[in-house]
């Protein structure tokens, strides 16, 4: 039996292994909370995702039923950086939320799909990308409800939904940051460059950089949430994610060149 008593944190961690034989021991302290196969941990998660998943993507098509009910053929679509209604469309048009929903749903089943030598997506990422695409769709529709009832949005409320969105995404650059160091060398996801794809040894530490790097970008775009808002905040994000990605390419070529030094007969 394989025992971790490193906390609740190494434990969770060591769940999401399934190449660990026998049985598993969980603990808190030094407080055994529990002891599971090999694997059951992980197809609970996985259900649990699933229920998650389904849930929000029931959500989305509730809210867009909803809405259509009660909104005019007629709605706003598109605002400008000034938050001033610059083109118009038919409410129908709304469907996009849920049928993007679905097909983010599609893309995280798809993932876990992949073969043993990709390591899947945690299913945080689904929940937190589902999460955020509803709450997006409740934003929009509260919009375009309050324009059609005559009270067009002030300012200061199309301020504060920019900077809430700022918030979100930093938190889910910091969250995919630390997720980054144990990504497994793969076709769809991490700091994937000519060189990162060399050989696993050269992927690991650049997924180590990059983990480092979105973890700075998530605290530089939720500091530039606070102090900027509207079409500054825009240019900013769209800047530090420029940057973080320039320097990363940058530090995988960098890690490819030090493993060719000290590996010159491969």
């Amino acid at each position: 039996m394989a025992c971790q008593n490193n906390g609740f944190r190494e434990a969770v961690k060591f769940s999401f292994s399934l190449d660990k034989p026998g049985r598993t021991a969980y603990f808190i302290g030094k407080s055994m909370i529990a002891i599971f196969p090999k694997g059951e941990i992980l197809m609970k998660t996985a259900r649990t995702s699933w229920k998650w998943a389904m849930g929000l993507l029931g959500l989305s098509a509730v809210m867009a039923a909803v809405f259509l009910a009660f909104l005019p053929d007629t709605i706003p679509m598109h605002y400008n950086a000034s938050w001033e209604v610059d083109r118009y469309g038919s409410k129908y048009e709304m469907l996009l939320f849920p049928g993007v929903a679905l097909v983010l749903c599609v893309f995280f089943r798809f993932s876990q799909k992949l073969p043993a030598g990709n390591k899947k997506l945690p299913a945080f990422l689904e929940i937190f990308f589902l999460a955020l695409w509803n709450l997006l769709e409740l934003a929009f529709f509260l919009l375009a409800w309050w324009d059609c009832s005559g009270q067009s949005p002030l300012p200061e409320a199309g301020s504060l939904f920019s900077k809430g969105i700022g918030l979100l995404f930093g938190v889910l650059l910091i969250l995919m940051g630390f997720w980054m160091p144990e990504v497994e060398r793969n076709s769809l996801a991490g700091l994937r460059t000519s060189w990162s794809m060399k050989n696993d040894a050269v992927w690991q530490k650049s997924q180590q950089f990059g983990g480092y790097a979105f973890v700075v970008c998530g605290f530089l775009v939720l500091a530039a949430s606070v102090f900027l808002s509207d079409l500054p905040l825009l240019i900013s994000i769209v800047g530090i994610i420029v940057l973080g990605a320039i320097v990363s390419s940058a530090a995988s070529y960098q890690i490819w060149k030090a493993w060719q030094r000290e590996h010159p007969e491969e």
